[in-house]
This record gives C-alpha cells, sequence and structure tokens, in this order.
C-alpha cells in the first residue's frame, strides 16, 4: 500500500538528491571550466666549480636543485608578477597579482635544473600568454643579474626557454547551466532509486503481502490468539509441511527472523496438527535463551532441554499436554543459546525411535547463533514464521537466504497473523 509518509519520503529524497545534484554539478562545470593549462618549460644553467671537488655528485646535484629551487621561487612573488603583469598590460586586465599567483605552478625536480611554469585559466590563450610571459620576465631578470643573491657555494650563470607555452586544448566545453541541471536529474534519480530501495528492504511486511518475492511458499496462516488453539486448516497445513519431504518432515524445525517475531503459537498450532492427524507428536522448546514456548504453555522450571544437552544419555523429562501429545521445555536457561551439534544430532536420533513428529520451536535465527545449529541438525525441514507488521522485510529475505545456504530444506513459510 502507498501511504502518504511512503510519498512523501520518495518525494523528499528525491529533492534531496536534486539539491545535492545541482551543487554538484555547478562544482563540476566550475572544475571543467578551469582545465586549460599551458606550461612555458625552463633550463636553469649553474656553476659547480666552486664546489668542494670531494663533494659527492649526488650532493651536487641536491645544491644545484637547491639553488635552482629557491630562484624559481621567486616567479610566484611580486617581483616577477609585476613586471610580466605591466608588460602585458591590456591582456591580463581584471587579473591581480595575486590570482596570477593562485593560477599558476612551479615544478622541478629534486635533482634536476629543469623548471615547468604552469598557468590555469578559463582562456587557453590567456594562460599561454601568462605562462610565457612569466618564463621570460624570469630568464631576463636572471640572466640580466638583477636577482637576489642565494647564499649557496653554487652560481647560477644562466636560464634558457626548452620550451614555450601554447594554448591548451579546451576539454570538455560543458556550460554550467546544463552541468547543473544534469546534475540535478541524476541526482533526483539517485534519490528517488534510494528511496524505493528503502520502502523494499527496510520496512515491514505488509497483512496480505504474498510471500513469493521472497522465495519463500505459504504453508498456510495461523492465528496466535491462546497457544491451545487448532490451526484454522490443520490439514491444509499437515499437507504443505509434508508434500515431498516425508518421511524427513518427521522433524519440523519452525523458526523465526528476530528476537521480534519469536511466536510460540506456531510451533504450537502445527504440533497440534500433527496430533489431530494421530501421529505421535513431541513438541520441543529449543528456546535456550528464554525458554518462551515453556512459559506461553505455563510450563517453566521443568528440566528439559539444557538438561539433556548437558547429559544427552539421560531420559528426556517430558510433559503430556492435551491435544498436543507430549512437550519438552527449554529446561534451565541461563541466556546461554550455545547448542552442540553433535549433541544435538545425537538427541534427535534418539528422539525419533520414540515419535510419529517433532516439531521444534528455535526462534530468532538472526538474534540467535545456536538457532543455526538447530535448523542445521540432520534430517529436518525448515518452516519460516513470518508475522506482518512485525518482521522486517530485509529480516526475511536474510533469514531465509541463511536457511538456503545450509543442507536441510526450507518448506516455506506459516504467516502469523494478527
Amino acid at each position: 500500500m502507498v501511504t502518504a509518509r511512503r510519498i512523501a519520503l520518495g518525494i523528499g529524497l528525491a529533492l534531496a538528491g536534486a539539491a545535492v545534484g545541482l551543487a554538484a554539478g555547478s562544482v563540476v562545470a566550475g572544475e571543467l571550466a578551469e582545465r586549460n593549462t599551458a606550461e612555458a618549460v625552463l633550463l636553469v644553467g649553474v656553476d659547480a666549480g666552486s664546489v668542494d671537488p670531494s663533494t659527492q655528485l649526488a650532493d651536487t646535484q641536491v645544491l644545484i636543485a637547491q639553488i635552482t629551487n629557491g630562484y624559481t621561487a621567486l616567479i610566484r612573488t611580486p617581483l616577477i608578477l609585476d613586471d610580466a603583469m605591466d608588460e602585458l598590460g591590456g591582456d591580463v586586465a581584471g587579473l591581480t597579482t595575486d590570482d596570477v599567483a593562485r593560477m599558476t605552478s612551479i615544478a622541478s625536480g629534486r635533482t634536476s635544473p629543469i623548471v615547468t611554469i604552469s598557468v590555469t585559466d578559463d582562456d587557453p590563450e590567456r594562460a599561454a600568454v601568462l605562462a610565457n610571459a612569466l618564463a621570460t620576465t624570469f630568464m631576463e631578470r636572471l640572466n640580466a643579474g638583477s636577482m637576489p643573491e642565494m647564499p649557496t657555494q653554487v652560481g647560477v650563470i644562466s636560464a634558457s626557454l626548452l620550451r614555450e607555452a601554447a594554448p591548451g586544448s579546451p576539454r570538455i566545453d560543458l556550460p554550467a547551466p546544463l552541468a547543473m541541471a544534469g546534475g540535478a536529474v541524476a541526482g533526483g534519480a539517485l534519490g528517488l532509486a534510494i528511496a524505493w530501495l528503502a520502502l523494499r528492504a527496510g520496512g515491514r511486511v505488509r497483512p496480505g503481502e504474498r510471500l513469493d518475492g521472497y522465495g519463500l511458499d505459504e504453508l498456510g496462516p495461523l492465528s496466535p490468539g491462546e497457544t491451545g488453539a487448532v490451526p484454522p486448516e490443520p490439514a491444509r497445513l499437515l499437507r504443505s509441511l509434508v508434500a515431498a519431504h516425508f518421511p524427513a518432515a518427521r522433524v519440523v524445525v519452525l523458526t523465526s527472523t528476530t528476537s521480534r517475531s519469536a511466536e510460540p503459537s506456531a510451533a504450537v498450532g502445527v504440533a497440534r496438527a500433527f496430533a489431530a492427524a494421530g501421529a505421535r507428536t513431541l513438541l520441543v522448546d529449543a528456546d535456550l535463551a528464554h525458554g518462551g514456548l515453556g512459559q506461553a504453555l505455563g510450563l517453566s522450571g521443568r528440566a528439559g532441554l539444557a538438561e539433556l544437552l548437558a547429559s544427552p544419555e539421560a531420559e528426556p523429562s517430558v510433559v503430556a499436554l492435551d491435544g498436543v501429545g507430549e512437550v519438552l521445555t527449554a529446561g534451565t536457561t541461563t541466556g546461554d543459546d550455545g547448542v552442540r551439534h553433535d549433541a544435538l544430532a545425537g538427541i534427535l536420533s534418539r528422539l525419533r525411535r520414540g515419535y510419529d513428529a517433532i516439531v521444534i520451536h528455535a526462534p530468532a535465527l538472526l538474534d540467535e547463533p545456536g538457532t543455526a545449529s538447530i535448523v542445521d541438525a540432520p534430517g529436518v525441514v525448515v518452516g519460516l514464521t513470518v508475522t506482518p507488521q512485525v518482521d522486517r522485510r530485509a529480516d526475511v529475505r536474510s533469514a531465509a537466504h541463511l536457511v538456503r545456504s545450509l543442507d536441510n530444506p526450507l518448506i516455506g513459510a506459516i504467516v502469523v497473523q494478527s
């Protein structure tokens, strides 16, 4: 059902996505507009004759690079910028020395006298003019000896131009309005997609919702009511449980997604259905962490499965319950959900000899790690109880996937109706 809240969520996420996309589009447009870079390359000649002859070659190269870097760092200062901009005049109208300094970057190797002057601008022609003007001004000042002296053993002789800057090829010419519109559309679509996924995966199962979308066959409905209630369609439920699985269906494990939907009445209803068909039935509470089924039946405090797991050879302490058969409670629960897989397998093998059908209540598959050992016990079939308005869709999918990853068949889902 599409509610006003869901519509509002979708619209809200779409608008939020459009706003983010609009902002991103404007940034992208700005970045694309500033990707025209022109580069001028200089070779700075040096005199290493005054260096101590014992100095290693690598050290000499470092000294050369230091003096080169020291001089070329001046390119982004008013000493060079002012002269270069005065020479260009109207070609750089509207730009300040600070603007040009931000547009300019200088690169040189750690041991190399080669220097690259890069200017980035939205106008490729102006970028090239600026790069060449900076290179020429620096070269003329250096060659004329009108640069500040550097305190070093290495003397600079001259600078020469290796390569003039040429206008860079314009990159993608994407107008800002188009980039912003594209960003808004893409962001809005992304917001709608997120809203759809959130509603599909994060919402709860709705009453009457078909479960085949989760890959589950519906075994029939059960009303929780009192745990002693007889299922409305026990014959149909039994047929669903045993179809294509008998005699393996002599042991049926009913699990739920999480502790929120741990509904013991489903296991009681299935046990009643078996008993009504004349089967000798044992109902087992494997909720070792809470003993929820025993509490619902008023059988708390009795020895049960926990004690049997501790002493697998002991006789099970069962209680007869009219219309259900016999019940093996969880026993002494301490909040520990640990189940030894080998011990459980041995117990089930022994119990099978005394009963036609065993129904095990093992809730909270995603919450209680021990439940997976029960679901994976040898020779059982598994049913998943689904409680609309309680179970989350994502949890139902996760639980179904987990069961299918084990060896035993998942025969479907029992819908617990409120």
